[in-house]
């Protein structure tokens, strides 16, 4: 089924709405269906992508060029250069990931569209693995590089060590995403610093236990 641009802008507005909490993801995928355009399996597939977009995880399933397109113009419009961000992320992990599949390949037109909009947002993103960091025996996060505005990078394997110590639980209320959310929102959770990186301003060797926290 060709999916229409009336249906992604619909499905958009429902997975937001489950994002938020104001909408089930039931609820949601049965708005889709009485909306009409999209199959029940692409409903439930754009709502849980848009979930791993915001947390800049990588999605498995494949939505096409026009719904990424639109999740992410409406990604910075509604949440901003640091949802963006974490967006192109995730569909940029999403592109290596169907590379690798015996059956899959490289996604050229999807990551020529990705990259336009980065230069139309001013905002180049760098997915950042443990190994890239300059000594692995240093967690080290903070180091300033220039965009746009001022960006902070983070270290992934700080934020490991982080969820090993506290798991996936508010540190602040306890919430838990996938209490509400069931397997949507597994391994979802935010990891914030005790202190503000944009304060500091330059890097420095991040305690994964007494540094951060998620919430």
């Amino acid at each position: 089924m060709k999916i229409s641009m009336e249906a992604i802008v619909n499905i958009y507005r429902q997975a937001k709405l489950v994002y938020s909490g104001s909408l089930s993801r039931k609820e949601a995928v049965g708005q889709a269906m009485q909306f009409g355009g999209m199959s029940d399996a692409s409903a439930r597939d754009s709502i849980q992508n848009l979930h791993y977009m915001l947390a800049g995880r990588k999605y498995a399933r494949t939505m096409n060029i026009e719904a990424t397109k639109y999740f992410l113009r409406n990604i910075h419009a509604d949440f901003g250069t640091a949802g963006f961000q974490e967006a192109v992320s995730a569909v940029k992990l999403h592109i290596e990931y169907y590379a690798s599949l015996p059956n899959g390949g490289m996604q050229v037109t999807l990551l020529k569209e990705v990259e336009k909009l980065e230069a139309e947002f001013g905002a180049e993103v760098k997915t950042i693995f443990p190994d890239e960091l300059p000594d692995p025996t240093r967690l080290v996060e903070g180091a300033k590089k220039t965009v746009t505005v001022n960006a902070y990078e983070r270290s992934p394997a700080a934020r490991r060590m982080c969820l090993e110590r506290y798991g996936y639980g508010c540190a602040v209320c306890g919430f838990k995403f996938t209490d509400t959310y069931g397997d949507l929102g597994n391994e979802f959770i935010h990891v914030h610093h005790e202190l503000d990186l944009a304060a500091i301003g330059e890097e420095y060797e991040v305690d994964p236990i007494e540094d951060l926290k998620p919430v």
